[in-house]
């Protein structure tokens, strides 16, 4: 064990902490981010400091955390390497951090407690799935595992409260999504067939071009790989609803199958088409019960004198003010993914009651993505990579 325990420690804490004061308070204090900053700071100058007295470190055991781009396999770790590596990360996460708030996929106190962690947790926290353009991806790939687990426990919990003790407003959130799964069937159907083809082009096109692919770019990870072939490929699949792109891929997808399954080789077989069949459900049921929860499930009955600032509204609720349209583009205005403003909360609470829409109102229970991201933090910590591998 190597000294960077301390800092992954200290990491989970600090996710666990967020977490918490998350589930209570429904806020991710900053005088935690804060902390959290200052022992990356301490823990960065400790490292320098441990590494300078010839003791053993990270580089030791994982060498290739501290080489350059265009250094071989086996060059000598460097310190500079190393530090350049982490301000990099802590530059890419807090971009996709930002990413992710801005286009409202999550509060910005996820979005900073990621940064957080990214610059907290050593590289080698990643050595089981290290990719050198952004090793946290790993951390983010597990929290997002964490989410879907988190959202299917939930439904599974509703579901068995719905069957002992059923309410008028879940019973009806089940019948849409009922009525929702079977009017997107053939969709899902479709998109299910698109991003198996997808993931069986990447797979062969790894095989093919692995070489080249090395050999002309940074990109030598599986991770990198695949990334770089979503970026080509995924538009494909907003094709998959056109007849003339669909059937021809369609096609092509049971020929790959049958010429896998009768002439098997070590690298694509039987087996591999059954992975990559378990990976595109593993998307395509992301996808669903995130749309399901988002649209469907994530509302929360409460007094309209409980109204807050900060809560978000449900999808009931914004539908009910689409009858006033001066009130959702002027009056109240937009709503960020941090919540209403005080402002934004009274101008609601008024309307609503002189509109008469009864005592009630509905806002959003929200995704529990600081509960997700300890989960991703322990599981990263613990395996050093994926708790699924694409490869």
């Amino acid at each position: 064990m190597t000294i960077e325990w301390i800092p992954e420690t200290a990491a989970i804490l600090l996710a666990g902490t967020c977490a918490l004061t998350d589930l209570v308070r429904n806020k991710i204090y900053n005088r935690a981010l804060q902390a959290g900053l200052a022992v990356a700071a301490v823990w960065l100058v400790a490292f320098c400091a441990w590494r300078s007295f010839g003791l053993e470190t990270s580089l030791d055991v994982f060498p290739e955390l501290g080489t350059w781009w265009w250094d071989s396999p086996y060059a000598d770790p460097v310190l500079g390497a190393c530090l350049a590596r982490v301000a990099g990360n802590a530059f890419v996460s807090f971009l996709a951090g930002f990413g992710l708030w801005w286009f409202g996929l999550w509060a910005a106190g996820d979005a900073k407690l990621f940064a957080t962690l990214s610059l907290m947790l050593p590289l080698s926290s990643y050595a089981g799935a290290f990719w050198p353009p952004f090793p946290s991806y790993v951390l983010l790939f597990n929290t997002f595992l964490a989410v879907l687990a988190l959202l299917i426990l939930e439904l599974a919990i509703r579901g068995v409260r719905q069957a002992v003790r059923p309410t008028a407003d879940e019973a009806e959130a089940w019948r849409t999504a009922l009525d929702w799964v079977k009017s997107h069937t053939k969709e899902l159907a479709v998109g299910f067939l698109g991003v198996l083809f997808l993931f069986l082009v990447i797979k062969t096109l790894r095989m093919l071009l692995r070489g080249v692919i090395t050999d002309t770019t940074p990109i030598v990870s599986p991770t990198g790989v695949y990334f770089a072939l979503f970026l080509v490929f995924f538009p494909l699949s907003r094709l998959m609803r056109r007849k003339w792109v669909s059937i021809p891929i369609a096609g092509a997808t049971v020929a790959w199958i049958a010429y896998a399954v009768a002439f098997p080789t070590p690298e694509y077989n039987l087996g591999t088409i059954l992975h990559v069949g378990v990976l595109s459900i593993s998307v395509l049921l992301f996808l669903v019960v995130y749309e399901l929860y988002l649209n469907v499930f994530d509302f929360h009955a409460i007094g309209i004198w409980q109204l807050r600032p900060r809560m978000i509204l449900a999808k009931k609720t914004r539908e009910a003010l689409k009858e006033d349209m001066d009130l959702v583009t002027t009056k109240l205005g937009d709503i960020g993914p941090d919540g209403m403003s005080i402002e934004q909360a009274e101008t609601l609470r008024r309307w609503w009651m002189d509109k008469g829409k009864g005592p009630r109102i509905h806002v959003s229970r929200t995704i529990p993505f600081a509960p997700a991201l300890f989960i991703g933090t322990l599981l990263t910590v613990i395996l050093g990579g994926y708790l699924v591998r694409t490869n």
